[in-house]
């Protein structure tokens, strides 16, 4: 080791000399120079390591910032891949209405997906995720864009239909219609912008919505008004596309004649000229019935006369009396409009319009109904002279008139209804071949229709009045009219409902009540017995008799009356359609018809053939013989209906279910307090079936009817 020169004596001896200065002089080997170089060759081999250290590390840093950032797109573009499907399943406006909340929601999602990244890797994050969320903004402002042009086009779609709707829903109403067809290029402007059409696409498309929107109109007039629709199609057939115009013309025609002989023959049945619209017979409603007999008379008696009932013509209440009065339309708060005594009437011009200055037509309306009124036995108000300077439709009748001084209202006749329907048909439609059958069928159909209820209706009244009269309410026997309405409401009621010679009869059995009864002998004990085997033996004769007129005891005539109606309860029990049963057998066997299979069939023929039993005894005052029940089941076994599974016969015709409607709602059913089944409903139509093919005799059928109906023949 190398040592460092040293004397520990010091040297004193003195000097001229200065102080000496103090040098040392070491070799740097003395103080580990080597150490202290490979010290520092040691640190600089630090620095390197240290420095690979750190750049490693910071690859490491680097690394877990790229993974950090990849998982979170990884995740926005997950989420944001649900959420772009949601906003795409959107349509029309409601992806339009949603557009912004869905920009709201895609930042939303990027910035749930950084916010737990250190800066770094939320850089990297920020950067790969502002193009993704922008591309998917893009993408949904082009759905947003293309749903608004689809909602757009939806919308004009549905205003088009809309007022094609209207005007099928309004036909009458011009100014409603004139605006939905202004409306039309606009609407049209709104498809051909989406669609991108050229200048000829869209006046085609123009062109073709107010085809249907006019074709919409004529067929919805055509409902109730067809010779009006007909008109409208001839005026305007220019403005129909070729297929409009085609199914137009074919819908018009046959409203021509099923909505036009409808009207025809309602307003015939009816009495009213049917040239009226409904809401004008409507008005007629509580106006007093001799009233409205008589202009009813002046519409049949005189067709080239067009009279209806104007608005607030028929009954008023009394503050439309009150606003009247105000107006100057009427001068008196005593109308006899109030009590339906008043209906007003005013003339109808070849436009179909009203002509309240046609004082030609008012004086022939006066003269025709003051002729009515005399023909008809009903006196007319004075009122109307006194007024007809100022208020020439007024007509009324007398403030003192007695109701049962008014002669009761004749039927008219079958015959004569037709003759009218038929003569109203020509006139209405001179081009129309086939109205004219159609308006009969028709008429004779809605007759018997009438004359089926009423049959019902009488047989009713009767029964309920005759078993009254017998004592069928307790010991009571009435002997008075008072007496006999007194013991209850519906005897009172079905009494009213009698016809006058009913009504005589009953009259003849209360008086015959108000004698003392017929006392018990021998003689009409057999009289009595006979009647009862008469009952097995000979039903139909049976039927025939007047158990209430016997000349015998009261508990006898009463038990008589009550065995007849119970065979004449239902078909199965009535003798009339067992005898007529028996002659028909050999009829039956061959169509299949028999109670050991399907007694459906059976039966429904079975009340059927009571219904035209019951009308030919009626119509001819006796029963049928044996060739005319042969005819007559004939008729209704005769195929008049084709199915999936065969034929049917008359009898077996299923009841349309608009007809079926009808008949359910006719008023008679209420008079008689009665709830139609579907069997009595079904019943009904096949008499009118019946009486439309054959007319009401099955011995004077109708001239075209042609050869006997063939029988039908066994398999």
């Amino acid at each position: 080791m190398p040592q460092v020169p040293y004397s520990p004596v010091p040297d004193v001896r003195p000097s001229g000399q200065g102080t000496p200065s103090v040098s040392i002089s070491t070799p740097g080997a003395a103080f580990g120079t080597t150490i202290a170089d490979a010290v520092k060759g040691v640190g600089g081999e630090l620095d390197k390591v240290g420095g690979e250290i750190f750049t490693r590390a910071m690859a490491l840093q680097e690394l877990q910032n790229r993974s950090a950032a990849d998982q979170a797109s990884a995740k926005f573009t997950e989420d944001l891949g649900r959420r772009h499907a949601e906003y795409s399943s959107l349509r029309g406006q409601a992806a339009v209405d949603a557009f912004p909340q869905y920009i709201a929601d895609v930042h939303q999602l990027r910035d749930d997906g950084g916010a737990d990244l250190n800066p770094m890797a939320k850089r990297y994050y920020d950067a790969e995720s502002r193009g993704m969320a922008g591309r998917t903004i893009f993408n949904g402002a082009g759905h947003a864009g293309e749903q608004q042009k689809q909602a757009l086009a939806g919308s004009a779609k549905a205003v088009l239909g809309a007022n094609a709707q209207g005007a099928f829903n309004t036909p009458e109403d011009e100014v409603g219609f004139q605006k939905r067809w202004d409306a039309v290029p606009e609407h049209v402007a709104t498809l051909s912008g989406v669609a991108g059409w050229d200048q000829q696409q869209t006046a085609n498309e123009v062109f073709k919505q107010r085809s249907e929107l006019r074709a919409q109109q004529i067929i919805g007039l055509s409902r109730t008004a067809p010779m009006k629709a007909a008109a409208l199609l001839e005026q305007h057939k220019s403005e129909l596309e070729y297929s409009d115009w085609k199914q137009v013309d074919a819908h018009v025609q046959h409203q021509v004649v099923t909505t036009g002989a409808r009207n025809i023959s309602n307003a015939v049945t009816s009495g009213w000229d049917p040239r009226m619209r409904q809401q004008e017979i409507d008005r007629a409603a509580g106006v007093q019935e001799p009233l409205l007999r008589i202009v009813k008379k002046v519409q049949q008696d005189h067709p080239e006369l067009r009279v209806t009932i104007p608005d607030k013509g028929g009954t008023r209440t009394p503050e439309e009396q009150a606003a009247l009065v105000a107006r100057g339309t009427s001068k008196t708060m005593q109308s006899a409009h109030l009590d339906g005594r008043g209906i007003d009437l005013v003339p109808v011009g070849a436009d179909g319009k009203y002509d309240f200055n046609d004082k030609q037509a008012y004086d022939r309306l006066d003269l025709a109904m003051k002729e009515a009124a005399e023909e008809l036995g009903i006196p007319l108000s004075p009122e109307h002279d006194q007024i007809k300077g100022w208020d020439p439709g007024h007509f009324s009748l007398p403030k003192d008139l007695d109701p049962k001084a008014v002669p009761a209202a004749v039927e008219e006749p079958l015959q004569s209804r037709v003759n009218r329907a038929t003569t109203w048909a020509k006139q209405m439609f001179p081009n129309n071949a086939e109205i004219g059958d159609a308006v009969e069928k028709r008429v004779i159909a809605q007759f018997s229709q009438e004359k089926a209820i009423k049959r019902d209706f009488d047989f009713t009244n009767t029964t309920t009045v005759g078993n009254a009269v017998l004592g069928g309410y307790g010991d009571k026997i009435p002997t008075t009219i008072e007496e006999l309405k007194a013991l209850d409401p519906k005897v009172g009621a079905a009494y009213e409902n009698l016809g006058p010679p009913e009504r005589r009869k009953i009259n003849g059995y209360l008086a015959q009540n108000a004698k003392q009864d017929y006392p018990q002998t021998e003689q009409n004990f057999q009289q009595f017995m006979q009647l009862k085997g008469m009952a097995e033996s000979d039903p139909v004769g049976f039927m025939g008799v007047d158990a209430a007129g016997l000349e015998l005891p009261r508990t006898w005539r009463k038990e008589i009356w009550s065995l007849q109606q119970q065979k004449n309860k239902s078909a199965d029990q009535d003798p009339r359609v067992t005898h007529a049963l028996q002659v028909l057998r050999p009829m039956l066997q061959t169509s299949g018809i028999s109670t050991s299979e399907d007694k459906t069939p059976y039966y429904q023929f079975m009340g059927n053939l009571q219904d035209q039993l019951r009308q030919f005894q009626e119509n001819n005052k006796r029963m049928p013989k044996s060739e005319e029940i042969e005819l007559m089941g004939a008729r209704l076994l005769q195929d008049q209906h084709t199915t999936w599974f065969g034929t049917q016969g008359l009898f077996e015709i299923p009841v349309p279910s608009d007809q079926a409607e009808i008949i359910r709602k006719d008023k008679r059913w209420t008079e008689l307090g009665v709830q139609p089944t579907e069997e009595m409903i079904r019943r009904v139509w096949v008499a009118k079936q019946y009486n439309d093919r054959y007319g009401d005799s099955v011995t004077k059928p109708k001239p075209e009817e042609g050869n006997k109906p063939t029988v039908p023949m066994s398999k």
